[in-house]
């Protein structure tokens, strides 16, 4: 379980000088570690990012902190990237994790209108894989994106790799032969 009081108020400053419309990244242990915001700039990303994730994030935790951390930005595009902290709790299983997701995709896509794309469980857990699996199938059955991050674990420069995958994403309208050459 995480410790959220001093980050939501931390959050609710920065939301209150934030841009409607950017993407929001949304999760546990990897993505409050992943330095968005610098990557964002060095590949030339126009899209405001806001990274509103938390250390030790758990599924059963968010519903009391998505207006702060997603909601309130009103974002056109969230990446989430949850289930790393539940996998390692030995009492939630697999089903009870996938419907918590569940029902927060669909607080989402009621409360925002914001594209989601779930972000694979970037863990070498052996719960990894069956997890991934499940958030996969979640998302096609949610009108929700699936990004397959997981070759990151074996990158030396894992945080780039993740944000490659994800990088395509972040822009506000579709790209063109031309953008996509410069993005390669």
């Amino acid at each position: 379980m995480c410790n959220a009081g001093s980050e939501l108020k931390k959050y609710t400053e920065l939301n209150s000088i934030s841009r409607h419309g950017g993407a929001v990244f949304f999760g546990s242990d990897y993505f409050a570690e992943l330095p968005v915001s610098e990557l964002a700039n060095d590949f030339n990303i126009a899209t405001p990012v806001y990274n509103r994730s938390m250390e030790r994030l758990s599924i059963t935790d968010v519903e009391d902190i998505i207006e702060t951390c997603i909601v309130a930005l009103h974002p056109g595009k969230v990446f989430l990237n949850l289930g790393e902290t539940d996998i390692e709790n030995d009492t939630m299983k697999l089903e009870d994790l996938v419907g918590k997701y569940e029902w927060l995709l669909y607080t989402l896509h009621r409360a925002c209108s914001a594209e989601i794309y779930i972000v694979s469980v970037i863990s070498s857990h052996p719960g990894a894989a069956k997890l991934n699996a499940e958030l996969k199938k979640l998302a096609q059955e949610t009108g929700c994106k699936y990004i397959d991050a997981v070759s990151a674990l074996r990158s030396e420069k894992p945080a780039v790799k993740v944000f490659n995958a994800i990088k395509h994403y972040l822009h506000p309208k579709s790209i063109d032969f031309a953008d996509a050459m410069s993005l390669a």
